[in-house]
């Protein structure tokens, strides 16, 4: 019996989707674009369900970060409310942990431990490090690659940020993006383990914009 999954993640640069049938990827789709989150959902999503009816998901899982402001709430917000109207479930997947999960080969990292470094901008990443058996070592945090240690820094690094700040991060390794089908093989896993399906956002920084409290004496 077919249990289909629909896979979301707006958290980096890339849009990406996937379509999944339990373990296996029936289709996946990506476009690139920091600024392009919004138009290139919608259309990715109908791109993979178009030979399937939207009422055969299952439910659907999405990557929460970390990750910035705008993109993340795009794609959360598209999975809620997609996943209310078809009253199906909604999984929240750490990101970083959609990018480790990519990297293990036959259920291990082929050189033991190893980092997570996404692009967070402001000259920082969102960073983890995680076990040979992908299990992270702690939460993801926001960070400058220099007040990370030499040692860690020396740790196979898998994401954007060790490629974007490779005079920092000695060994940049494969992928740079997560991939909607590692979120979706995540989400499955823990919808059947019975984990807490929270689709909260790591944005792990304070927003830019904020309301006044009070007008600035400039103003007054």
């Amino acid at each position: 019996m077919s249990r289909y999954l629909l896979a979301i993640d707006t958290a980096t640069t890339r849009t990406s989707v996937a379509l999944l049938d339990g373990p296996h990827t029936m289709v996946e789709v990506n476009r690139e674009g920091a600024t392009g989150h919004g138009e290139a959902l919608p259309s990715l999503v109908a791109e993979v369900l178009q030979n399937i009816s939207t009422n055969q998901l299952e439910a659907i899982a999405v990557g929460i970060g970390p990750g910035p402001f705008t993109g993340l709430r795009i794609g959360i917000a598209f999975a809620r409310t997609m996943a209310w109207a078809l009253e199906i479930k909604v999984i929240g997947v750490c990101t970083l942990d959609a990018l480790a999960f990519d990297y293990l080969k036959d259920g291990l990292a082929p050189f033991g431990d190893f980092a997570v470094a996404t692009d967070a901008r402001r000259k920082e990443v969102y960073w983890a490090v995680y076990d040979r058996h992908g299990i992270r070592q702690g939460e993801p945090v926001v960070v400058r690659p220099g007040n990370i240690s030499d040692r860690l820094l020396r740790l196979p690094t898998v994401g954007s940020g060790a490629l974007l700040y490779s005079n920092d991060f000695s060994a940049n390794v494969e992928p740079i993006y997560p991939s909607a089908a590692a979120i979706g093989r995540l989400g499955f896993a823990k919808l059947d383990g019975g984990e807490e399906l929270t689709t909260e956002p790591l944005y792990l920084r304070r927003p830019d914009a904020v309301p006044l409290m009070s007008s600035p004496e400039w103003l007054r």
